[in-house]
């Protein structure tokens, strides 16, 4: 069922694609230009390059304590790091929602509706982070009753939790950066940020 669920909307685009008439089996010459085929291989390794650098930066800190302490203490980081993540997870919602928003309104260069929507997204997202951060540092004794051999952890939760919490008070720039003219800037910042 869930890989089936994983490839309906595939199969429902090749169904759109040849309604269309656009499905082409076999390969149309001269489709290949040396500017297309350009474009398409900066932007493959771009979005090759993007996605590494996310991955790395969601896991350099679980790497570095592994090897610089032992992997106990990354058993112990990586299970707390996971409480503090929880304050993150409604911006994943905004930025399905907002995502949308800004890109259509970067197609028709509607700067007003992109500031709204980065405005609303910094208050909403800081608010809910603001709550969710109370909650789970005024529970942590309660996980810490569960969990005793994980208090080593507490300021892990705490430190992510506050830099999750600002990175949710700076609502959607990451998206609108890269929904933007200018999304290879988001790459640059990563690897800038791994280093």
């Amino acid at each position: 069922m869930y890989a089936l669920a994983l490839c309906i909307p595939t199969l429902f685009i090749i169904v759109v694609i040849w309604k269309k008439g656009w499905l082409f089996i076999k390969p149309v010459k001269g489709f290949w230009t040396p500017a297309l085929l350009k474009g398409f291989a900066s932007l493959s390794i771009l979005t090759f390059l993007s996605g590494f650098t996310s991955q790395v930066v969601n896991y350099i800190d679980q790497l570095q304590v592994s090897s610089m302490i032992n992997l106990a203490a990354n058993g112990v980081y990586s299970t707390m790091m996971f409480f503090g993540t929880v304050i993150y997870t409604p911006t994943f919602q905004i930025n399905r929602i907002g995502g949308t928003i800004v890109a259509e309104a970067w197609k028709t260069n509607d700067i007003r509706a992109i500031s709204s929507v980065y405005e609303k997204s910094c208050l909403t997202l800081l608010i809910i982070g603001s709550l969710l951060f109370i909650c789970v540092i005024g529970n942590l004794h309660n996980v810490f009753a569960l969990l005793p051999n994980y208090k080593a952890g507490e300021w892990v939760v705490i430190w992510i939790g506050l830099g999750k919490l600002f990175d949710m008070a700076t609502g959607l720039n990451g998206t609108i950066l890269q929904t933007s003219k200018f999304y290879y800037y988001d790459t640059l910042f990563m690897v800038l940020l791994i280093i």
